[in-house]
This record gives structure tokens, sequence and C-alpha cells, in this order.
């Protein structure tokens, strides 16, 4: 049965005419062509008209405008008119509009049809509407990257999650792509709780699917690094006339780049880590007494927001009649404020050789940090110590 839509007016110009606004096609897909028909019976035609004028909007553009006499069998609309109830048919005035749609879907205004008849111009249908459907070969799933960032720095986090745009003709899709690997290129850390939000589109049957910070990537080396494909598995129903059939189907995200620069040169400290983000650094000295044979313990706590799950251990100056030794190193990971911060503890210990009183140096760790485009460093100490 044909999907149309129907409105009967009285127009002072045109007294007790009736109309049927109807379209031919039962499915009307986005960037189709299509074609909207006025149907008008001879008997209710003004002598004086020109023809019908629809004024389109949103995308959708005219094509071409004909007319033709045609009988209409008497158990259509207008039956009801004929008074006789003889069932001859009527013969009518149709006025066939070939319309193109825009790529796009749902319920969107067409535009007005307007008619001048008896010299006044008349409304006969304002602000009509149609229902767009997603083309049927085309894919029912479409999945693309979002980055935080479109260019970044050797070592500086980035997050990077996915958009999926389903539409009327998809049954099931994973909300969460199959076989992610982002190669060696990258050092990744993947949100086990991410957030999904699902927003419908107005006026439609689709659903905006958006996961933002599913993953956060910091770059191993310089230049243009490609950003391989997600894949999501989904369930589409294909529709060819009355048939419905069920189709597996893959949604690829297009290949994506991001442009890794490199470190400046100028500026860089003798100090530098080789750490990129936001840092903070401190060091703590558990004593500054102690007997010969014993140890100091320095603690240093450094955390930051550059290259995920690494902290480089601070540069420790050459000391005469004390060894140096790292004992315990332990570094976490944390979500904040939608980046991923790596924290890490190291434990020195300091084994003076001798007697005496002995000055342990400040000791400085620096960074790149790519906000300001610039090196930061932070020092801790110096310290003295005695010992007996």
């Amino acid at each position: 049965m044909k999907r149309f839509f129907l409105l009967c007016l009285s127009l002072a110009a045109l007294a007790n005419a009736s109309f049927k606004i109807t379209i031919k096609e039962h499915r009307i897909e986005a960037g189709q062509t299509f074609h909207l028909q006025l149907i008008v019976p001879l008997k209710y035609l003004p002598q004086n008209r020109s023809k019908p004028q629809l004024k389109t909007t949103n995308g959708f553009k005219l094509l071409a405008l004909d007319s033709a006499k045609e009988e209409i069998p008497y158990d259509s609309f207008f039956s009801r008119l004929n008074k006789d109830q003889s069932g001859a048919p009527d013969i009518a005035q149709v006025y066939t509009f070939e319309v193109k749609a825009p790529q796009k879907t749902g319920r969107l205004v067409l535009g007005s049809l307007l008619w001048k008849a008896n010299g006044k111009l008349s409304i006969i249908s304002d602000q009509h509407q149609v229902t767009l459907f997603r083309a049927a070969e085309a894919p029912a799933l479409e999945a693309s990257i979002i980055l935080s960032k479109q260019s970044v720095y050797v070592g500086e986090q980035f997050s990077i999650g996915y958009e999926l745009h389903s539409y009327e003709n998809v049954i099931s899709n994973s909300l969460y792509p199959d076989s992610v690997n982002f190669g060696d290129d990258f050092a990744s850390f993947s949100n086990e709780d991410p957030k999904i939000e699902s927003n419908p589109i107005e006026g439609t049957n689709e659903n905006q699917l958006t996961s933002q910070l599913v993953w956060w990537l910091s770059p191993n080396k310089s230049g243009t690094i490609q950003i391989p494909p997600l894949l999501f598995n989904y369930t589409s129903k294909t529709i060819l006339g009355t048939t419905r059939d069920t189709v597996e189907q893959v949604a690829y995200t297009a290949p994506i780049s991001i442009k890794v620069l490199p470190l400046p040169n100028r500026g860089k400290p003798s100090s530098f880590s080789g750490m990129v983000g936001s840092y903070k650094f401190s060091a703590n000295l558990d004593r500054t007494n102690l007997k010969m044979g014993d140890s100091l313990t320095l603690t240093f706590n450094i955390s930051g927001d550059g290259a995920i799950g690494e902290i480089a251990n601070p540069k420790l100056p050459e000391l005469r009649n004390i060894r140096w030794e790292i004992s315990e190193a332990k570094a976490n990971k944390n979500i904040e404020d939608s980046k991923v911060v790596t924290s890490k503890e190291i434990k020195a210990m300091l084994y003076p050789q001798s007697t005496g009183t002995f000055k342990i140096p400040a000791i400085t760790y620096s960074w790149f940090n790519p906000a300001i485009k610039r090196y930061e460093k932070a020092s801790a100490g110096p310290w003295t110590i005695e010992v007996e």
C-alpha cells in the first residue's frame, strides 16, 4: 500500500475543491529521486489557473513537473464525491513533481505547495513532510575515530575514542571494537569502564552512540603515524520490496593519522629525563645523622601525564665516599581529569664509606611541557649528613 499524505482544503478561490497529495514510491531513500503528486478532479479545477508550484527546502531539489489527465477509480478517495454512485471513474488532472531527496534520513520538511488560481496565490500544503530512509545498499552502521589532538610531541599523551552512527536497518551492533592493536608506534592504556552515551537524533529512528576516552596513547617516534582502523561487528536487515533478510556485517573506521613532532633541542637541559607532559617532582631524605655501617634512604616521588606507565628515574650525582643503590621502584596509573597520570615512588639507598660530614647536592628532574612548548624542571636538596 502506497504511503501518502492527505490534505483536503477549501480555498476562497477554489470553493468546495478536493485535492489528494500523494507520493508514488512506497519508500524514499536518502539521495533518491521520488515523485510527489497533486491530484485534482477535473470538475473541481478552476478555469483561471497556473501550474502549481513546489517551493523546496532542507536540500530537496525540484527536477521536473509533469501534468496529465488520468482516470480515478470509483473506489478511490474521491468515490464519496460521486453523488449518483454509478461507479463511473472520475477524470483528474495529475501534477507530478519529480524531486531529488537530500543525503539525510528522518522525517524532513519537503517544502510548500502553492497554486495561483483566479489571480490569487494560495497555499495548498504548507511545510509538507516526508520520511527519508537509509539507502538499502548503504552501510547500516558508520564508525569514526575521535582524537583529542591532531598533532602531539613524541611521548605526549592524547586520548582516542570513537563515534557510532546507527541507522534504522541496524538490528544489533557491538558497542566495542574487536581486535584493537595499536602496534609498536604507541604506548597505550585502555579504559576498563568507558562512558557510553546514546543520543537519539530527533525525528529519526537513528542513534548517535559515542564512547569517549576509550584509550590513551603516547607515540614512540616522530613523523606522521597512522592509527589503525577499528572494526565493529553488527547485524543489519536488507529491504528489497517486501523481502527482509538479516546480514552479518563489519563497520570499519576510516584510516586516520596523527602528526608527531620531535622535541626541540633549544633549551634542553642536561638533566632532561625524557618525559613529556606536566610533572611533579619531590625528594625526601629519611635522616641526616647516622653511624658508620648504617644506610640512608632518599625517596623520590614523581608523577605526570606523559608517556603512559613510564617514569624515568632521576639522574643521581656521583659522590665520593657514598655508594648509591636503587632498592625499590613502584609505579601505578590513575585516571585524573580525563588523563592517565603515572606516579612512581623510587627509593635510593645511600651507603657512606667513611665517617665525617658529607654534602649531597641538589637533584634536578626536568621534562618537556607541550602545553607551554618548553622545558621545565624541579629540584630537591641539597642535604648535609653526619656519619659517626
